[in-house]
């Protein structure tokens, strides 16, 4: 497993993975309309706002 314990290395690692399969058929990353994301445990998100 990529980054074990840190989201961001797994999400860019499974991004990456995406990436490489659209390819793969012939497509381009900037052609996916929706991505899914799904997690196990909402602890391992840290949110974050920015003041207006």
């Amino acid at each position: 497993m990529v980054g074990e314990g840190d989201a961001y290395a797994q999400a860019r690692q499974a991004l990456q993975n995406v990436r490489r399969s659209v390819e793969q058929l012939g497509g381009r990353l900037d052609q996916v309309v929706r991505t899914r994301i799904y997690l196990a445990d909402m602890s391992h998100i840290a949110w974050r706002s920015t003041p207006a």
